[in-house]
């Protein structure tokens, strides 16, 4: 079948793509095109980025008052550290799409209590 097993795709669906808008007058509105390449934007590898993202957990882990926090948001503080225990154990393991996930996840608890904090 190969590249045009998509009909609404004329190249390999492993790449990112832009899509005109559906305008009536453009025989190719509805038509698939690769996507130009990011302008100023920093391209690192899986590890770096989990790495990265380990560090800014860190610092971010310290602006959190735990004198002024609740028993429930203590519990989610819990949990995002559970979170980058587990992040730490698969970037050991070299799954980095796994420790991605647990790092970003720790990150959204973080972000919970820290955006609710007084």
């Amino acid at each position: 079948m190969g590249l045009n097993t998509f009909p609404f795709c004329r190249f390999p669906p492993d790449k990112t793509f832009y899509r005109f808008k559906n305008d009536k007058n453009r025989r190719d509105a509805n038509i698939y095109f690769p996507s130009p390449p990011p302008v100023n934007i920093e391209i690192m590898d899986e590890k770096t980025r989990v790495q990265k993202d380990i560090v800014m957990f860190e610092e971010n882990i310290k602006l959190i008052n735990e004198k002024t926090i609740t028993d429930s948001q203590k519990k989610i503080l819990e949990l995002a550290s559970q979170y980058y225990q587990d992040t730490k154990y698969y970037a050991g393991k070299k799954d980095y799409f796994t420790a991605f996930g647990c790092i970003n996840y720790a990150h959204g608890l973080l972000d919970a209590i820290l955006k609710t904090e007084h």
